[in-house]
């Protein structure tokens, strides 16, 4: 599953069949797995779906440093949508968890690291790990209720081997471009991957990345995302142009060409 993921939903049912046993309609599959699937075929665009042989750099943890392999992927601006607990975030990325379950890639355990100020402030600081079922692998959920800048600066940062911000609006917030600017600074190899709910915003995002004072590089071009979310969210527009999907268009930034 890891090593060959789908090009489109239309093949995701045939893909996802190990996992998911029971027949939904591919909408409400969408709904479930965008995040997931969006992440899968980011970490493919980024040839990170195997481990590279350069270790994490940073690691402030105070606890041993672990000898697993870890795919540390920062989720920034995450919120509800990423789950309320750890039962829950583990449901949102069931099928990218059984994929990393499911391959000799080198990787022993997958991280996500849940940040912005919208997670639920009880889960702050709180960091839950478990073993993936079938597999020898396992996977650990951090949570942290406060801007990645705050949480660089914190005790427990890990350097990402991707990071991901859904639906971000950055032409619409203003803390988006300096915080890309020391991303880019700290972690000048990593890939940021931005989505955003239709083309048009996309465009938007991209004129506003277009601004950073600083140089940087186009993994790719806001384009069309093959597992955008196909349930429309509720919104007062009703031009085809404006409506709005999860996940509807992505891009992604670094520093430099050059992954981990």
């Amino acid at each position: 599953m890891w090593q060959q993921p789908p090009t489109n939903w239309d093949d995701f049912g045939r893909w996802a069949a190990p996992v998911l046993k029971e027949a939904a309609p591919i909408e409400e599959r969408s709904y479930a797995h965008s995040r997931s699937m969006t992440i899968l075929k980011a970490l493919e665009c980024a040839k990170l779906l195997s481990a590279p042989g350069v270790q994490h750099k940073k690691h402030k943890a105070t606890t041993a440093l672990s000898p697993k392999k870890k795919l540390v992927l920062h989720i920034v601006g995450a919120d509800q949508r990423e789950g309320t607990s750890v039962h829950a975030t583990l449901k949102v990325f069931e099928v990218l968890l059984a994929a990393f379950g499911s391959a000799d890639h080198g990787y022993d355990e997958l991280v996500l690291v849940l940040i912005g100020p919208n997670v639920e402030q009880r889960l702050h600081g709180t960091a839950a790990t478990s073993a993936i079922p079938g597999s020898d692998k396992s996977v650990c959920v951090v949570y942290a209720s406060e801007l990645w800048s705050e949480h660089l600066a914190g005790p427990t940062y890990v350097s990402p081997s991707a990071i991901f911000c859904f639906n971000a609006g950055v032409w619409g917030y203003d803390d988006w471009l300096p915080t890309f600017a020391l991303m880019m600074a700290e972690e000048p190899k990593t890939p940021i991957v931005i989505t955003s709910y239709n083309a048009l915003e996309a465009i938007d995002d991209a004129d506003c990345l277009d601004d950073l004072e600083m140089d940087f590089v186009w993994r790719w071009r806001h384009e069309a995302n093959a597992f955008l979310c196909l349930t429309q969210r509720a919104t007062q527009h009703t031009l085809p142009d404006r409506v709005l999907n999860e996940n509807h268009s992505w891009q992604c930034i670094a520093a430099t060409h050059v992954s981990h």
